[in-house]
């Protein structure tokens, strides 16, 4: 896999030199005329086995006649081809089935930094949902990749304002005081750590440690449950409640505290869908 600014300034160069848009717009495309670029365009990481879970719902979908079709596929042009931006599931459960009929399209039309945020929103508000840890990296690779506002970053990968701006600070000052250091090989935990003088190379950190294992068990759960933990909350907390009864009452201790990307009892920012970046 290629560096992130690297796939986006080979894209970049592709769009500007490249083939203009079609006029006339398809609304179906068969599947080897779509483009992948997930090096760009997919924003998720991390959670292989929900990844793989809902692949398998939507492949099973198809097997059993559930539906023929799923909600179109987001295209963009560049340079002769038309890429995939949004519905990277949906696309590889059409080619693992085999589907012979041209699928379903939606065209975006816009700049490559906007087909980027895009993408993202999308993701965003996909089914499978995005952990917060997904959603700080991939603000943070809108940040080093493109010149989106910040306002629209902020509302693309559902993070504060004030995040984005600590996000543009901290990549100004690893560009001035870390030249050596490719902004794309670092995810926004590291790239802060770096900033803050910490050793990268440290045999243990114990903030990592927990994501790791919670990213295992998470893994666990999502081979086992698949989605029926989500189904009804009200059943999952007294499953919980069943398996320990001190943990649920842990667990409320745990989460409640106020984020650190709000003021205290003033929210900067409410992410409700109503309001969507200029894209």
């Amino acid at each position: 896999m290629q560096g992130l600014l690297t796939a986006i300034e080979e894209l970049r160069a592709k769009k500007a030199n490249g083939k203009p848009e079609p006029e006339q717009k398809p609304t179906h495309l068969p599947l080897d005329s779509i483009e992948t670029c997930e090096d760009v365009f997919q924003h998720r990481s991390g959670n292989l086995a929900a990844s793989q879970a809902h692949l398998a719902s939507l492949k099973k979908a198809l097997q059993v006649g559930t539906c023929k079709v799923f909600d179109p596929i987001t295209i963009y042009w560049i340079d002769g081809s038309w890429y995939c931006i949004d519905g990277h599931h949906r696309l590889q459960a059409y080619r693992d089935q085999k589907v012979a009929d041209p699928i379903p399209v939606n065209v975006y039309s816009g700049t490559l930094d906007k087909a980027i945020g895009k993408a993202l929103l999308s993701n965003s508000r996909d089914k499978l949902a995005m952990s917060q840890a997904e959603k700080s990296n991939a603000a943070w690779r809108l940040v080093i990749g493109t010149e989106l506002s910040k306002s629209s970053i902020s509302k693309s990968a559902s993070v504060s304002e004030r995040t984005v701006a600590r996000m543009r600070c901290i990549r100004n000052d690893l560009i001035e005081n870390h030249p050596e250091q490719p902004l794309d090989a670092l995810d926004w935990k590291h790239a802060d750590a770096l900033a803050k003088g910490k050793n990268l190379s440290d045999k243990f950190d114990l903030d990592s440690w927990k994501e790791e294992v919670a990213q295992k068990l998470a893994n666990t759960l999502s081979r086992h449950c698949g989605k029926e933990l989500s189904k009804s909350p009200e059943i999952t907390a007294r499953a919980l409640e069943i398996y320990d009864q001190r943990l649920l009452p842990q667990m409320i201790e745990w989460v409640s505290p106020v984020p650190d990307d709000f003021e205290a009892g003033h929210p900067e920012l409410v992410i409700d869908g109503s309001e969507e970046p200029d894209f």
